[in-house]
């Protein structure tokens, strides 16, 4: 009777540090699995902001035509067929200029984005290629404490039952 409990008490013992190591393991997932979602949420709120900037940049071409377009409109209604050949010329250099001085303005914005996103999917494949390390390591390390486990178990059995019982004293009054 007294081996028995003896030995129920070493599974007890072991079984739950076991299980406190498989918590341990349980919160380490939990935090990869909460590290991917902020990376992914991170990732998103990147692309909204560039593509908002590209939507920017679209309207602010587009407005920048309809300048144009009205300015030119403006000019042919009120001008003469000569007035509007030199017009039609003075205004293409400045549509050039406007170009080129557009295109200087977006280009450091470009070169920034494309700077952004290559370190966005860099940080992410980093990210992903770590936890993919420390998934293994940690599968590996809960198998051989598994084993470690099961083998104390044991040894800690045979330990017990190798001690001469302790023979039992009658208790007197």
């Amino acid at each position: 009777m007294a081996n028995e409990l003896l030995t129920k008490s070493v599974d007890l013992i072991w079984d739950n540090w076991l299980n406190t190591v498989k918590a341990i393991n349980t919160v380490q997932e939990d935090t990869e699995k909460r590290a991917v979602e902020a990376i992914a949420s991170q990732k998103s709120t990147l692309d909204q902001a560039l593509n908002s900037y590209t939507v920017i940049e679209e309207k602010s071409n587009q407005a920048i035509k309809e300048w144009q377009k009205q300015v030119t409109t403006s000019f042919e209604a009120v001008t003469t067929p000569a007035q509007n050949a030199q017009f039609s010329a003075w205004f293409d250099t400045l549509k050039q200029v406007t170009e080129q001085a557009q295109e200087l303005s977006w280009r450091p914005n470009h070169a920034v984005v494309e700077y952004i996103r290559n370190a966005q999917n860099e940080w992410e494949k980093a990210i992903n290629t770590t936890l993919h390390q420390q998934k293994e390591e940690r599968e590996k390390a809960l198998a051989n404490i598994e084993d470690l486990t099961s083998k104390l178990k044991e040894n800690h059995k045979t330990l017990l039952e190798s001690v001469p019982s302790i023979p039992t004293v009658p208790f007197v009054r």
